[in-house]
């Protein structure tokens, strides 16, 4: 009987158990594997089945039913109630070595797929070497990429374009295939009062941590305005450490004080090896029967590293050759690092003695300039320092800084310098202490290890970024030195006055530089606010009112994150007549809404900050460069204006203006609005069934209306309205965004999004230009952009009734089919039939050519509809989803599936 000691057992990470499918007889049962043995594998499958110990299951699949991924007549051997799961943990039994191989052969298989790589062999063990020259040559290069490529089933594209000149890398990379690229953005320029650095010095970092470059540049221009950063160079030395072993004790006791007396000579046969480095001391460390030499050296404007790797090695073959023969030394052997040296590592001896170049730098930052760039004050930003600093010590920190990491990670990619080296070179000192009304900021690096010469300094892009500094070649270690301090002391100044002002933490802050503070307060809804609103009446006194808002997208983003007051606020006005006629003015109550706009830029970064707190890396940075193409722009200016200046043919439909106050410097966008909550329905925008026939009549047919006003008349629209035509704020390269917020939400939203319709919205961004000739060669005319059941309501006033729509926010000038989509998919229940959607699209096609006396190919028009379907889902709907992500719409499954199943499937 086989040994069970012998057996191992591999268990999957519970993220990643491989699904199954189990075939017995008739029945089919799904779950999961979760671990394997030599002969056994074990699963977990629902408390329904019928197993019983000692059945054969007919098959049993993985991750997919193919033959491939299939084992046959498997033994029941352990069943197990998971009482935590409530489910059966059920061990398979392997009868023979052939179902073994198979097994180990569908394992493999199934490695391959988490890969999402099925084209590579993965047996091939060795890489097609060259020596010598040839090592760098085009075809030795060619042939690893097609090793990689056979190997891998990945074809070197990108990796290939490059700007290096591959015989020079020999000494910098070996088995060179290709070169990555980092982006590079300048931080600064930084006011540097050194000895070697003096001026307005800008900084390259290389990246791809967003805000970093932002953040350091607001921290230079916090120090700019103080004078300068004042920085000074300490010392320099680099140290490398080998150890000697002897027979004994005794034999270590005597070689150190033979080290002792040939320091001298020790020196000169380390210096012949560069005509650069100087040997400053060897400090000996005695252990037992080793003994451990730190040698100091001086390296010019190298880090030094193989220099002195080369010295030390000279000097201790020196050694070796005068001691080797030494009865009482009794040497054995050394080798060329003991690891006393700290190299690459964070140690106390790097930071207390230092290794590279020591620098240290200050600058005072008085109080006005803390409350003006930073928005902190000085008590804030120490109070928070000093709990930093407990939080260090208690951590174990070694030194105590913010986040010099990032400097030093970022300038060291950008110039070239030993990128390990960023461990022991982050090492260093921030300090914060209070003088006067502001602050004398302070900081130590013991241990950058950098160089201006040598190592990857001399290649192409890291030779410029170091010409940028003007720190390129020899006598400018120094001036790199106190540059990168410099650069230190601006980013946790501006780092730690990010975590004061509480901007650190929200991304939504994080992109509110220069935000306006003098933004409408709650305090200031009084009265007078109310009266500078209304023109014909005098309001006398209010009562707010419970109100269960009812926002659109932009209110909804922003009511969340804006510093002022925004949103939707329900009132009961007192008010009286304030005409000369009325002798004796009698009073009226009138309930009204006042809604609180936030401005553009605010919509803009509250999406920005949702988009953020998804955790998606490439996403923020597209949405942007892109975020034209969501229609947030002038949103503010577009409302107001649409409430004053369009025409009563459109006005019938939405609700009276009492009143309207505007302030862009302030940020204040105030719309005193009819109280119309009565007509609405805020729950049917995740439950249609208050969406009755009559209702959905009458919401259909009144749009048309609204869309017959400026139908194809583009030029009668007010300009003030600042109403944009598709075509205008939609950059085809915005593709790039939708398609990244697709993939984002397909992957967190599977049951919105199969494979199959992510493969189908992707195809249709491919060829997005042409779909936009479409539209664009379509009948367009003002569309309310934003035509869901949040936004709309129904004013029944006996048998009469009549549409309502606010929120004008987002109004385009667009194919009206636009509204239309989004407007069905919202109050058409989710088991609505296509039939059904088509029904209501033919009856508002007929009331919209009875409006424009248009006739209509309906052909074309279902066309142009399926293409707005699309738009929608891509555009407003990618965005609605990410979101969800954060805020939790409850309306989407209903909206997202509608539009999908009415304009997009068959």
């Amino acid at each position: 009987m086989e040994n069970q000691n012998t057996k191992t057992r591999r268990y999957f990470h519970e993220t990643q158990l491989p699904e199954i499918l189990l075939a017995i007889g008739s029945d089919l049962l799904t779950g999961c594997m979760t671990d394997f043995s030599d002969d056994e594998l074990r699963i977990y499958c629902s408390l329904e089945s019928n197993l019983y110990i000692g059945q054969i299951v007919d098959a049993l699949y993985f991750k997919q039913t193919d033959e491939n991924y299939c084992l046959e007549r498997l033994r029941v051997q352990r069943i197990r109630k998971n009482e935590l799961t409530e489910q059966l943990s059920v061990s398979l039994l392997l009868l023979n070595t052939d179902q073994i191989e198979r097994f180990q052969n569908i394992l493999k298989k199934m490695t391959l797929l988490t890969q999402q790589n099925t084209k590579g062999v993965f047996e091939l063990k060795t890489f097609p070497w060259f020596p010598g020259s040839a090592h760098y040559s085009e075809r030795a290069i060619e042939k690893r990429q097609e090793w990689l490529e056979k190997t891998t089933g990945i074809h070197i594209d990108a990796l290939n374009e490059s700007v290096f000149f591959p015989p020079s890398l020999s000494g910098n990379i070996e088995n060179y295939i290709g070169a990555v690229q980092i982006p590079v953005g300048i931080a600064g320029p930084i006011k540097i009062n050194g000895m070697y650095a003096n001026g307005y010095i800008p900084v390259p970092i290389a990246t791809t941590e967003g805000a970093l470059v932002s953040s350091i540049t607001r921290g230079a221009m916090a120090t700019n305005m103080a004078g300068g950063i004042d920085v000074q160079v300490v010392k320099q030395q680099m140290v490398r450490a080998p150890a000697f072993f002897c027979e004994d004790i005794h034999g270590a006791v005597n070689l150190e004080k033979w080290i002792y007396e040939h320091q001298m000579e020790i020196t000169k046969e380390a210096e012949k090896m560069s005509s650069v480095a100087k040997l400053i001391q060897i400090i000996p460390f005695l252990f037992g029967d080793t003994l451990h030499l730190k040698f100091h050296f001086r390296t010019g404007d190298a880090s030094g590293q193989n220099m002195t790797t080369a010295c030390t090695w000279a000097a201790c073959e020196w050694i070796v050759s005068k001691i080797q023969e030494d009865p009482y030394i009794k040497y054995q052997n050394y080798i060329i690092d003991g690891n006393l040296a700290g190299d690459k590592k964070v140690t106390a001896q790097n930071f207390l003695m230092g290794r590279g170049v020591t620098v240290t730098g200050t600058c005072f930052v008085s109080g006005q300039i803390l409350r003006d760039v930073l928005r902190i004050t000085a008590d804030d930003y120490i109070k928070n320092f000093q709990a930093g600093e407990v939080a260090g010590l208690k951590s174990g920190m070694v030194g105590h800084n913010i986040n010099f990491a990032n400097v030093i990670a970022g300038v060291f990619t950008a110039t070239g310098q030993d990128i390990a080296s960023v461990h022991e070179s982050s090492c260093g000192i921030l300090k914060a202490r209070k003088q006067e009304d502001g602050i004398l900021f302070t900081v130590y690096l013991p241990s950058l290890t950098i160089g201006t010469i040598g190592g990857g300094t001399g290649l192409p892009t890291q030779k410029e970024s170091l010409k940028i500094m003007g720190c390129y070649g020899q006598r400018q270690l120094f001036r790199f030195a106190e540059i990168i301090a410099s650069s230190c002391l601006a980013l946790d100044l501006s780092t730690g006055a990010a975590v004061t002002a509480q901007e650190f933490v929200s991304a939504h802050e994080r992109l509110g530089r220069n935000r306006n503070h003098n933004q409408l307060t709650k305090s200031e809804l009084n009265i007078a606010f109310f009266n500078s609103l209304f023109t014909s009446r005098e309001v006398v006194s209010f009562e707010a009112l419970d109100f269960s808002e009812n926002e659109g997208l932009v209110s909804h983003l922003t009511s969340k994150s804006n510093e002022g007051i925004t949103g939707l606020f329900k009132y009961e006005l007192t008010t009286k007549t304030q005409t000369p006629s009325t002798l004796d003015p009698s009073e009226e109550k009138i309930k009204a809404v006042l809604k609180l706009k936030a401005s553009h830029k605010e919509a803009i970064r509250a999406a920005s900050m949702v988009i953020k707190l998804s955790g998606e890396d490439v996403l923020p940075g597209y949405f942007e460069t892109y975020h034209a193409v969501f229609g947030f722009d002038n949103c503010d200016e577009r409302e107001m204006a649409f409430y004053t200046q369009a025409p009563l043919s459109i006005k019938q439909f939405c609700p009276q203006l009492l009143g309207a106050r505007q302030e862009p410097q302030r940020q204040v966008f105030a719309l005193l609005l009819e109280d119309v909550t009565t007509y609405l329905h805020p729950k049917s925008s995740n439950d249609a069934s208050i969406w009755n026939s009559f209702r959905i009549q009458t919401v259909v047919s009144d749009l048309a209306k609204v869309h017959s006003v400026y139908w194809n008349n583009y030029e009668a629209i007010p300009q003030t309205m600042k109403v944009k035509p598709f075509l205008e704020r939609f950059d085809s390269s915005a593709t790039i965004l939708l398609k990244e917020a697709l993939k984002f939400n397909a992957q967190n939203h599977p049951h919105l999004i199969s494979v199959e319709l992510h493969q189908k919205l992707a195809y249709f961004l491919d060829n997005f230009d042409r779909h936009l000739d479409t539209m664009n060669g379509y009948h367009k005319t003002l569309i309310h952009n934003d035509c869901n059941a949040r936004n709309i309501g129904v004013r029944e006033e006996g048998e009469k009734a009549r549409l309502i729509l606010f929120d004008w926010e987002l109004a385009a000038y667009h194919n009206p089919q636009r509204d239309l989509i989004e407007l069905l998919a919202s109050v058409l229940p989710a088991s609505a039939s296509k039939a059904e959607f088509i029904t209501w699209v033919d009856y508002y096609l007929q009331a919209l050519s009875r409006e424009t006396q248009t006739t209509f190919d309906r052909e074309l028009f279902l066309k142009v509809l399926e293409i707005n379907a699309y738009e929608c889902a891509l555009i407003r709907l990618n965005l609605y989803l990410l979101v969800h992500n954060i805020m939790k719409l409850e309306y989407i499954d209903q909206l997202y599936g509608n539009v999908i199943r009415f304009g997009i499937e068959a």
